[in-house]
Parts: C-alpha cells; structure tokens; sequence
C-alpha cells in the first residue's frame, strides 16, 4: 500500500461530505454482500444458492491488442537498423503483463484535505468527490473523470493543484507544457521515417509505466504555437474522447493503444484563445484569484510546511504573525514560496526566529483578481 500524505485539517463540511459518502459506499457494500448469500425458498425448502453474478472486473484492461501488438513488433524488426527505436519500445511493451491494473478511488480525506489546501478551487474537488461517491458504489469501480479544463489569470495555483491532485489520487502525473514546440510530438509521436521518430512521450509514459491511468497536465494549452501544415492541439480530438483514445495510434509505432483511462488537466488564461472543439469536451472551471481571507490562509500554510520539512526549519516560529500573514495574503499563489524563501534568508542573516513585514519587498503593482482589491 502506498504511502499518502495529508495536506492540513479539513473543515467540517468536508469532514461531513466525506464521511456522508463512505457510509453510502459502506451500506451499498453490505447490501451487495447481503445479496450474494443463500437464500430459504419456503419453509423446510431445501437451500437454494443465488445465481452468481458475474460482475466485470473494473480494474484491470488492456493496453492494446496482443495479435495486434505482435504483427507490429514483427514489423519493427524487419525495418532493421533504421526502426531501433520503435522496436525496443514494442519490445519493452511486449515484456508487460497482458493484464494492466487500475488505480483504486482515491481516499476521501485526501480530497477534502486538498479542498482546504486550495480553497479557490473548491468548486472543483467537490466535483471530484461526487465522481469519487459513484466510484465508491458497489461493486467499487475506478474513478472516472472528464477531461478538466481550468481557466484563469497565471499564478493563481493551477499547475500546483493539479499536482496536489494527482499525489491525492495517488498517481503519476505527466506535465506537457504546451508552449514547447515540441508538445504535440509528446502527445503523438513523430513517425519513425524521421531521425527523431519514434512514440511521444505519452504512448511511453501509460505504456511502459507505471499506471496505465495516469494524470496528464496540459499546461498552457491556449499557448500552443500554431503551424500552418501540422495541428499541434489535433491529437486532443481523440485522446479527450474516451471512444476513439481506447485506439489512439501514435505517429511512432502505429500500433493503436488504450488510453481511455488518461485523467486530463488542461490551463489556460484565456479559454478564447482555445478552439471550441476542445473545450467543448471538457469540464470547465473558471478559477479566480484566492480572496484575502483564503490568501492568508494559504500563506499560513506555505510557511507551515516550509519551517516543518526543511532541516533549518526548527530555527524559526511555527507560525506567522497577523501582520505578515496579512500582507502575504495579497501575494499569488507562486510569489508565496520564493518571497518566504528570502525574507526566511534574511531573518537568518539578522539570528531572528520570526519573520517581519519589512523582510519582504513591497508588492508589484500588477493586476490582481477581486479578491485582492
């Protein structure tokens, strides 16, 4: 069993939320047991067992078709020198169990754990928790989630929640920043005639990792460069659809794999800027800036884990004092760690176990959502 972390208390509607939806899954289970006894048809009637209910197995899969997967592999070879890099891989994804395991639903306390840590995105783990209650239903099934898409202004904490989302579901999380020209190669590969070709980064990721579900973050994706011959965004259209991504092919091996079970996160600043067939196919979630309160909030907690986790930590106070906590609540989201590191430097300089208002740089005048005025 893996290890999961906590991050902070949960609030008390959560606590309620969480516990609400293990009881439902808890009572479903029993009942499903309750079922599956014998049963006494009649007095004195001989025992009749219930018929078996075959119910599938919903946490394992194939990631592709084993005849289909030999006669591609028989071909890589025949190419020779010139196919190196595609054979080793269908080589490599030969030597894996037929069989690929799911991941289990994820704790409960995790996800309201994760709702306090990030308040400005409640909207969205409550969104998660209620997919998480359907899972939870018996039998237990894998969580099952659309595509999400977040939009809102940079540094507000998308690219850190996505990352506390994917160690809540205990899964690997694979991070494509789509301003990179080579992002659509990592999402499709490049076809092996090319020096370069072989599977993206993707296909080896669920192929030959170690979770065929994985969370995929889409960093940025309204940034992706535009190229007049190649649509770098146009292996979305299959891979957010879970019908046609149970048989995406890669541009490198040509072999169509399963990659239905793919948890996707996609971010933007400005959702415009994203074609409407790809939007169209996620669930959306408009976040805005943390307001004063949840800010200062945040920022307790940043330093908090700060002082805790480092070995100079025990040096400095556990906590903020109001004042500082008060003008840390105006910073973003990813000002937080860099400007605590450096007032934390300065104070060390000075032999102070607390930090003041004046370690920090006053705030740049730059635009920040309601919350902040």
């Amino acid at each position: 069993m893996s290890n999961r972390h906590t991050l902070g208390r949960p609030s008390p509607d959560h606590r309620d939320l969480a516990a609400s939806v293990l009881a439902l899954a808890r009572d479903a289970s029993a009942a499903h047991a309750a079922a599956s006894n014998d049963t006494v048809v009649g007095a004195g009637a001989p025992h009749s067992p219930q018929l078996p209910l075959n119910w599938t197995d919903h946490f394992s899969m194939r990631i592709c078709n084993s005849g289909e997967l030999e006669t591609a592999l028989a071909h890589a070879k025949s190419k020779g020198e010139d196919n190196q890099a595609v054979e080793a891989f269908l080589t490599d994804l030969h030597e894996q169990p037929a069989e690929r395991a799911l991941s289990q639903p994820p704790l409960l306390e995790a996800l309201a754990h994760l709702a306090d840590h990030f308040p400005n995105f409640r909207a969205v783990v409550d969104f998660i928790l209620r997919r998480t209650a359907l899972a939870l239903l018996s039998p237990c099934s894998p969580l099952l989630l659309p595509p999400i898409l977040l939009d809102g202004p940079p540094g507000i904490g998308k690219t850190a929640f996505s990352s506390a989302l994917a160690y809540a579901l205990d899964v690997p999380l694979l991070t494509l920043q789509m301003a990179h020209a080579s992002a659509s190669f990592d999402l499709a590969g490049l076809d092996p005639k090319y020096r370069q070709g072989g599977p993206g980064l993707l296909v080896r990721t669920v192929a030959l990792g170690k979770a065929v579900d994985p969370l995929v973050l889409l960093d940025e994706v309204d940034k992706t460069p535009s190229d007049r011959d190649y649509d770098p965004i146009g292996p979305l259209y299959s891979l957010l659809e879970p019908s046609t991504a149970a048989r995406f092919i890669d541009e490198g091996i040509k072999l169509p794999l399963n990659l239905s079970h793919v948890r996707w996160i996609l971010t933007t600043n400005d959702m415009r800027r994203l074609d409407a067939a790809i939007h169209s196919r996620c669930q959306i979630f408009e976040i805005a800036a943390p307001t004063l309160e949840q800010g200062r909030a945040i920022a307790c907690r940043v330093y908090a884990a700060m002082v805790r986790d480092q070995a100079w930590g025990r040096h400095f106070n556990p906590e903020l004092t109001d004042p500082v906590a008060d003008l840390l609540a105006r910073r973003t989201p990813r000002e937080l760690t860099r400007e605590l590191h450096s007032a934390l430097g300065l104070a060390a300089l000075e032999q102070r176990a607390a930090l003041q208002v004046t370690d920090f740089a006053p705030a740049a005048s730059v635009a920040r959502g309601a919350g902040f005025l």
